[in-house]
């Protein structure tokens, strides 16, 4: 995530391909898939945002207040994912998503370590094609 820059870029090796956002193509059920790309303008009123997006229609939102994840401040949501539930805890200071839990799996940040980062770090592998991933993540599910 290149805060500076306000862009979010997803790798994918096994592919050489990349995907580049914020993509607001997406409907809210698949931006909540992708980790990276949650990042609310207005952390504690992040429902409207979400909510405003194309095919948010019959889907859910509430902010269920302040909670302490790792030491970090942020503001705990539960939504509609997939017809399922799922909660999303967005950082105060960073306005992205550190913790996410779903009926099948839960994904959390730890040792964020806040500073400037090397410009490199944000350059995609020579060789990598742009991929297009609006409407195909799907949630992962146990086996």
């Amino acid at each position: 995530m290149n805060f500076a820059a306000h862009i979010s870029t997803i790798l994918f090796p096994q592919e050489k391909s990349y995907a580049e956002g914020p993509l607001k193509n997406l409907v809210p059920t698949e931006l909540f898939g992708l980790y990276v790309f949650v990042q609310p303008t207005d952390v504690d009123n992040a429902c409207a945002e979400w909510m405003r997006r194309p095919g948010a229609e019959g889907e859910t939102c509430r902010n269920l207040g302040g909670e302490t994840i790792n030491g970090r401040s942020t503001v705990k949501y539960e939504l509609s994912c997939y017809g399922e539930l799922c909660r999303l805890w967005i950082d105060r200071s960073l306005h992205a998503l550190v913790k996410r839990e779903t009926k099948w799996n839960s994904t959390e940040l730890r040792n964020i370590q806040e500073g400037p980062q090397l410009p490199g770090l944000f350059e995609v592998p020579v060789g990598y094609s742009r991929k297009n991933i609006g409407g195909s993540i799907r949630p992962s599910r146990p086996q």
